[in-house]
């Protein structure tokens, strides 16, 4: 039988199977019915958004998780009325102040009214999706993640393959995507209703205001982490050069976005199992398991990419080629990362998250802007994996001094070795345009990695509740 951890990735990979699969078809509809240079502009506003949104909103949502499932009886109702209460009414301001800034910044007009539709989108679907997490309606928030997807497939089907409106659709089809969600959980789990009538619990919204507070700086550290390449790309290169970056980084997206299934499962499970005795035992498990089950998703992963990019050798896509190896060991880094980061969400220490956030976002800045000039585009993407390994180690170097679990050394640096040989012998089957040599390649990754793959997914299945 199944143990919870398993049941609650299950719900969530089922709430999430459609954008996967989502992300995975709309990269060839990128490459041709989008331009570079549309797609860098929609990835930057994008970029921004995510670092926007939580600043504006102090990610609230990052706590209504916390204070709904160790709450008493009755406080994960208290926690969403008063979140509600206090978020609700920034959405306009917020808006209007977003899209002034920006026409203050001389973005063109479209730009900035977009980006500000995009920030309120996306910080209410993340307060509905929480809300619902918070409640147990883990159901309704999988459900909210397949119409988010459809929203998201069909705005793209409709204005940007039919009506041709470029960089427009790209946003619009974004912000119909989420706002979906709200309508949705809203449907399925009304909110507003709650907040109307219930009554504004100031000390319990300053609790939670304490506790996501230190979140903000985590999540804007990470999105500038992530972002920052984006926005010297855009500036250093142009739009042109961020829409390739923004290309080969969908490859990446396929596997944070699988990992993060994963990963919100870890982090209830953490949250449910603070205080007890197994706690280190439990983290220990799941991290070796999960260090394996990435390195054979991305080692089999990337001779397929390189297949992908040799169809698609015609566009304007192909010169991204060369950052594949980057951009897979980046993604697994990341899910790494949110692993470790999860251990500081149980035990109630976020200010170390958002440190190490930092300490990786400094190696990042620092190493892009220094190899951008003779590198360009491998260059950014060298920054980008080098800060996140800088991130990823420094949690997991505070989570063991603060938990005391243990990741295997030897199976790491053997893991990471074989993949750096992987990742040279695919490059030069690609330079080779070897078709037959990159298919045999899958084909003999995937006999080396399955089993691995495949003893590390049992071992997690035996963790007990």
């Amino acid at each position: 039988m199944a143990n919870r951890l398993f049941k609650k990735t299950g719900v969530y990979f089922v709430g999430n199977f459609s954008s996967k699969v989502i992300s995975a078809i709309i990269v060839p509809i990128y490459a041709v019915y989008v331009s570079s240079v549309d797609l860098g502009e929609y990835d930057y506003l994008l970029t921004l958004t995510q670092i926007i949104a939580p600043v504006a909103y102090l990610a609230i949502w990052e706590a209504i998780l916390k204070f709904c499932i160790n709450g008493k009886a009755g406080d994960a109702e208290r926690a969403i009325v008063a979140v509600l209460r206090f978020c609700v009414p920034l959405v306009l301001g917020t808006t209007a102040l977003v899209v002034c800034a920006s026409l203050a910044l001389s973005y063109p007009p479209e730009n900035a009214l977009a980006l500000g539709a995009m920030v309120a989108a996306y910080a209410l679907a993340r307060i509905w999706q929480y809300a619902a997490r918070g409640l147990s309606r883990s159901k309704d928030y999988a459900w909210s993640g397949i119409i988010s997807s459809f929203g998201f497939f069909a705005g793209v089907v409709l204005l940007v393959c039919v009506a041709k409106t470029g960089f427009a659709g790209l946003s619009a089809s974004y912000i119909l995507g989420q706002l979906s969600i709200v309508v949705f959980l809203e449907f399925r789990c009304p909110l507003i209703p709650r907040a109307l009538k219930g009554r504004a619990d100031r000390p319990l919204l300053k609790s939670m205001l304490r506790y996501s507070t230190p979140c903000v700086a985590n999540l804007v550290a990470l999105s500038l982490l992530v972002g920052f390449g984006r926005i010297v790309t855009v500036n250093y290169l142009g739009a042109d050069a961020n829409g390739q970056y923004a290309f080969a980084m969908k490859f990446a997206t396929i596997v944070t976005s699988v990992g993060s299934i994963f990963s919100m499962a870890v982090i209830e499970e953490g949250i449910i199992r603070s205080g007890s005795e197994k706690l280190a035992e439990f983290y220990s498990t799941v991290s070796n398991s999960l260090l394996k089950m990435l390195c054979a998703v991305i080692s089999v992963l990337m001779p397929c990419v390189y297949l992908f990019y040799i169809l698609i050798a015609s566009t304007g896509y192909a010169a991204a080629a060369g950052l594949t190896a980057g951009v897979l060991l980046y993604a697994a880094l990341t899910v790494m990362a949110t692993q470790f980061g999860s251990v500081f969400m149980a035990t109630s220490k976020t200010d170390s998250i958002a440190t190490t956030t930092a300490f990786g976002l400094v190696v990042t800045a620092a190493l892009t802007l220094g190899l951008i000039g003779p590198f360009g585009l491998g260059g950014v993407i060298f920054g980008l994996t080098g800060g996140t390994a800088a991130m990823t180690v420094s949690r997991w170097w505070l989570a063991r001094k603060s938990l005391s679990f243990v990741l295997s050394v030897p199976w790491t640096a053997g893991l990471l070795a074989a993949y750096a040989a992987e990742s040279c012998v695919c490059w030069l089957l690609y330079e080779r345009t070897s078709v037959l040599g990159l298919a045999l390649a899958t084909c003999v990754l995937a006999a080396a990695y399955v089993p691995i793959a495949l003893k590390a997914l049992s071992t997690m299945r035996r963790i007990s509740d």
